[in-house]
């Protein structure tokens, strides 16, 4: 759980990203009627690493992180931000030594609203691969 909350810390203690989303960075969902924009994250997959001693401890989970808005401008600009502080880095963030962070995966997705009207909610997901000890 602490790499989370660094993670957190790291993604709402940039000003490029609270410009756009304030601290509307969620684990899991969204409260229901979060203005938007905003954006989600969560632990896709959290795979072992072993060596001829036993567990490594390195770790590195794949985070998914989804940014939403009303247009797929605003999804877009959410994700770029984000991406900023942490794609390609390294850096260390509260209790956690973040060794490396990539982004393996990137796309776009449209999400019907749930009041019946006939617009989209824009999503963008970035899939992460955090290396950490």
């Amino acid at each position: 759980m602490a790499m989370k909350d660094d993670l957190f810390d790291k993604v709402t203690g940039d000003a490029g990203v609270t410009a756009i989303i304030v601290k509307r960075f969620f684990p899991d969902s969204a409260p229901a009627g979060t203005e938007f924009p905003y954006a989600t994250y969560f632990e896709v997959a959290d795979p072992g690493h072993h060596h001829m001693g036993g567990n490594s401890d390195i770790r590195s989970p794949e985070m998914q992180i989804d940014c939403w808005g009303r247009t797929s401008t605003e999804a877009a600009s959410v994700a770029e931000a984000i991406k900023n502080v942490i794609d390609g880095k390294s850096f260390i963030e509260g209790g956690t030594n973040f060794r490396a962070v990539f982004k393996e995966n990137e796309l776009d997705f449209l999400e019907e609203r749930k009041d019946g009207s006939d617009e989209f909610n824009y999503r963008r997901m970035l899939q992460f691969d955090i290396w950490y000890v």
